[in-house]
């Protein structure tokens, strides 16, 4: 399993010099990751687990553990969450895809309060039923440039 990580973290870094045509995983997946967003932006909770593989494993930005697919919840209701994605990288190897990106993420309760993070993420989704599923992903608030 630490070998199989690695090799992602590794192609995840030197894809992006090696890759001369645009690839169509990548490029679905990145598509999910906008789905991904607007079900978060509209509060679309049924159709956001969908994008989930039922073996999900994330460590969501203030979860003191890693979080399975059971224990994600909706947004709290009045709650607003936008967010303005900046596309790091991107690897694929067969039948998985790992994006980086970073996201500008503004919230607010019912249309008053707005608190704006600035937040990386890593998703690894798999090849799965014609499509792609999220099974696992981190995220930190990002670190001051």
């Amino acid at each position: 399993m630490r070998r199989t990580v690695m090799a992602l973290v590794l192609a995840a870094t030197a894809a992006p010099a090696l890759t001369q045509t645009p690839d169509p995983n990548v490029a679905a997946v990145w598509a999910q990751e906008d789905r991904y967003w607007a079900d978060a932006q509209s509060n679309n909770f049924k159709d956001f687990l969908t994008l989930f593989d039922d073996r999900f494993t994330g460590w969501a930005c203030d979860a003191s553990q890693p979080e399975t697919k059971a224990q994600l919840t909706p947004a709290p209701a009045g709650v607003t969450v936008t967010a303005a994605l900046d596309r790091k990288t991107a690897a694929s190897a067969p039948g998985v895809v790992v994006a980086s990106y970073r996201a500008v993420q503004t919230a607010s309760v019912a249309g008053a309060q707005q608190q704006q993070r600035i937040l990386d993420f890593t998703h690894v989704w798999v090849a799965k039923g014609g499509g792609w599923k999220l099974i696992g992903g981190m995220c930190r608030d990002a670190p001051a440039d």
